[in-house]
């Protein structure tokens, strides 16, 4: 009897231990609840006063908050520490009064309240070149603040100019905490205008030493950063990842209206800086990741074939806000003519392009904008036809000469789908007895090449917004030498149309002005706008209310949970 309990005994250790086994087995990915995301590369900074990077902007925008922001879903302006988007109007004394309403209860990550002195501060802060050298001059256009006498959460700026982006432009920076970024209230010693005025440290030692302090400000050591967002740091890893986590009792979660900006549903949120694509792909394979982006177009073929990836994955195509181009020197003699322009238009294989590079997760596309088809049918399509390009390329020889025509093209060392569009293009210009002369470029030297207009072609790429952009700094004819015209497009009717968009507070209106500006720019090539290259995800299907979005970097891991 002893013996069979015994055994008895042992059959139920094997099956206790069996069960463990198959326990340890499986995979734990759906019971951790924290979020952990690939991204390519480590911010330089979370200081708002000094990012420089996407990633940056996007990790800062966790923690601390603008008035105002572009909603993920509704790609509308919408209010996350105001309560919704201004109120703007003009007097006599000021073409633009942008008032804005606090939200009620809004408060700081360390329980203390947000207030107007803490916005008095930012505005403060962000309009000063000394104290934001990078991104002072968007803010020029306000001239003066004032609060209302009757409702201490309202506040209006005030301003001489008139510029359609100086709605989204007034409340776009982030509200931080005085008592952390100016305990000692230096800058309370200063208006509006003086504050612009003081560009040099030699102007101003006190305001000199007061920009040093905050640029000593990188939150990589035991600082913990103060702002209104859902999440706090909780340990930033230098060259491996960051971990946020939520704020307990965040204000937002009182709020019945919610927007992207007011969710909070992650736990913790690991970011991992993994720069190589492959290895990044493996963590994902082995569910050590949840979400990855910017997964190259080859590996991305790849994942959608693979059966037992998709049992844990979802992928995901995200449409860009942004395109690729090809850019014509206009200050260059040959490439200055639009038939030799329109030639090298036609004799580009796009679509090549799009199947080879891009394994066709690419847009072709004419125009900077997304349109309706009714739009489009206005636009040249400058398809590729070899009879099309051999056509302009008389033309332009008829006019102008018959001597040979040599041409260079640069682009960015390191950019392999540049290089290889450059291979294609001189394989299409020499059917036409057109020489193209490749040249690669530290990316450094290739923009102060680029700047200097030392290239007859160039490949370049930009990014857009769902608000209609100003691309004054781009086609402009002040924006030759200092902005982003490396195009020198200089056409009287484009500085029109750019002036007037700009000036167009009404939103309708506006969109028929940049239509017809992107007619011009469609007519006279001054870029040739090739693609709109795809977002490539994959999503953990552990993941709740995972959506790709077209604004960058096509995701909000606040709205997401496990």
């Amino acid at each position: 009897m002893q013996k069979v309990h015994n055994i008895s005994r042992l059959l139920l250790l094997l099956i206790v231990l069996l069960g463990y086994s198959c326990v340890q087995k499986t995979d734990n990915s759906a019971k951790d609840p924290t979020i952990k995301i690939r991204e390519a590369a480590e911010p330089s900074s979370i200081n708002p006063f000094f990012i420089r990077d996407e990633i940056g902007y996007y990790l800062a925008g966790q923690i601390f908050q603008p008035l105002l922001a572009v909603d993920y879903q509704s790609e509308e302006l919408v209010g996350v520490l105001a309560e919704g988007r201004p109120m703007i109007s003009s007097t006599e004394d000021w073409k633009m009064v942008i008032e804005y309403r606090l939200r009620e209860n809004v408060r700081f990550n360390d329980g203390s309240p947000l207030s107007i002195k803490d916005i008095l501060y930012s505005i403060k802060s962000s309009i000063c070149p000394l104290v934001n050298p990078y991104f002072s001059n968007y803010y020029q256009f306000i001239d003066s603040v004032a609060i209302d006498a009757r409702d201490s959460n309202v506040f209006r700026f005030y301003s001489n100019e008139t510029y359609f982006l100086s709605e989204y432009t007034s409340g776009d920076y982030y509200i931080l905490s005085e008592e952390q970024f100016d305990p000692d209230h230096l800058l309370r010693k200063f208006n509006l205008n003086e504050l612009k005025q003081i560009t040099k440290e030699a102007d101003n030692e006190e305001l000199a030493a007061y920009a040093s302090f905050i640029e000593s400000i990188n939150f990589k050591d035991s600082l913990q950063p103060i702002g209104s967002g859902a999440y706090q740091l909780k340990e930033w890893r230098n060259g491996e990842k960051i971990s946020l986590v939520p704020v307990q009792e965040w204000w937002g979660n009182e709020l019945e209206e919610k927007n992207t900006y007011l969710a909070s549903n992650s736990n913790e949120i690991d970011f991992y800086f993994i720069e190589d694509a492959i290895t990044a792909i493996n963590a994902l394979k082995n569910r050590e990741l949840d979400l990855m982006r910017s997964i190259p177009a080859s590996r991305y073929k790849d994942l959608s074939e693979n059966a037992d990836f998709a049992k844990n994955f979802d992928l995901k195509e995200a449409s860009k806000l942004g395109f690729q181009y090809l850019g014509f020197n206009m200050r260059k003699e040959e490439t200055s003519k639009l038939e030799l322009r329109k030639a090298i238009a036609f004799s580009l294989p796009q679509d090549d392009i799009i199947d080879k590079l891009y394994y066709g997760y690419a847009k072709n596309s004419c125009s900077m904008l997304d349109y309706e088809e009714t739009h489009l049918q206005l636009f040249n399509k400058y398809t590729f036809s070899e009879d099309s390009a051999r056509y302009y390329l008389q033309q332009y020889k008829s006019k102008y000469g018959n001597e040979e025509i040599s041409l260079t093209y640069a682009y960015n060392s390191g950019n392999d789908s540049r290089e290889a569009t450059a291979l294609i293009l001189k394989e299409s210009l020499s059917k036409l007895g057109i020489e193209l002369n490749i040249e690669q470029y530290e990316w450094t030297v290739y923009l102060k090449k680029l700047r200097a207009g030392e290239f007859d072609l160039f490949m370049n790429g930009t990014v857009t917004s769902t608000i209609t952009p100003d691309l004054s700094n781009s086609f402009h004819s002040n924006s030759i030498n200092g902005g982003r015209n490396y195009s020198a497009f200089n056409n009287p009717k484009g500085d029109s149309l750019l002036n007037a968009i700009a000036e167009e507070l009404d939103q309708e209106k506006r969109e028929k002005l940049f239509v017809e500006f992107e007619l011009l720019v469609n007519r006279e090539i001054p870029i040739l706008i090739l693609m709109k290259p795809l977002e490539l995800m994959a999503y953990s299907k552990n993941l709740k209310n995972a959506q790709a979005y077209r604004l960058r970097p096509n995701y909000w891991v606040a709205e997401m949970s496990k």
